[in-house]
């Protein structure tokens, strides 16, 4: 057995592996504008970490914009999916946090609160699909964040009792789901967000190179 008591690695998707969120929120002003609709700064940072559907309702009964939740999702999601295409790219030091990971033998996994063919698009895109042992996304599961559904998913796929697991998060949804799950959760904080509460993190971290520097007492 591993000398750690963390046995396994759990990553967000949107605003840790790729800052797509800067790009899915440029896509909904775009979007918005054709019907002369916006939303406030205050009004994007609360739909981070909200799962497709949920954020499709916010957008649609704050805006009054004419058209159902599922034509919003289709509209805007194949924005993002082109864009994706084009512009995403995993965050700094991402894929030596990955390297050191796999060099301790710890499996790594994925749990988006985003749908499967979206956060397939994005691994792909990216050329880090086949590193992930496991990739669990909201359309797997009953419930989506801050439920804990995803990360026992993830949990449950890489043989490893949830609190053997490390979390790794950007947002308080994702944050809550991983600590009902009954993991160990780090926090790399969003950008996009200011002044949110993470004291329920295991730690902070402003990047994944700070988090390398202190991952042998993460995973104690």
């Amino acid at each position: 057995m591993p000398k750690e008591y963390i046995h396994a690695v759990v990553l967000d998707l949107d605003g840790l592996i790729v800052d797509s969120e800067t790009i899915a929120l440029e896509m909904w002003r775009e979007f918005l504008a054709l019907y002369g609709k916006a939303l406030s700064d205050a009004e994007y940072h609360q739909m981070i970490g909200m799962e497709p559907r949920e954020t499709a309702v916010f957008v649609r009964q704050r805006t009054g914009i004419p058209l159902g939740v599922e034509e919003i999702l289709e509209d805007h999601g194949v924005r993002v999916m082109d864009a994706i295409g084009r512009e995403v790219k995993p965050v700094d030091g991402l894929e030596s946090f990955i390297r050191e990971v796999k060099l301790r033998g710890l499996p790594i996994g994925v749990a988006s609160n985003s749908g499967t063919t979206y956060v397939d698009r994005i691994l792909i895109a990216i050329g880090l699909r086949e590193t992930f042992h496991c990739v669990i996304t909201s359309d797997q599961v009953a419930r989506a964040k801050p439920a804990p559904d995803i990360y026992q998913a993830a949990a449950a796929s890489l043989k490893t009792p949830t609190e053997r697991c490390l979390a790794i998060e950007d947002t308080p949804i994702g944050m809550t789901s991983a600590l009902s799950a009954g993991m160990r959760c780090v926090v790399i904080p969003n950008h996009h967000l200011d002044g949110v509460d993470f004291s329920g993190a295991f730690a902070i971290f402003d990047s994944f190179h700070a988090l390398l520097r202190e991952f042998d007492l993460v995973l104690q």
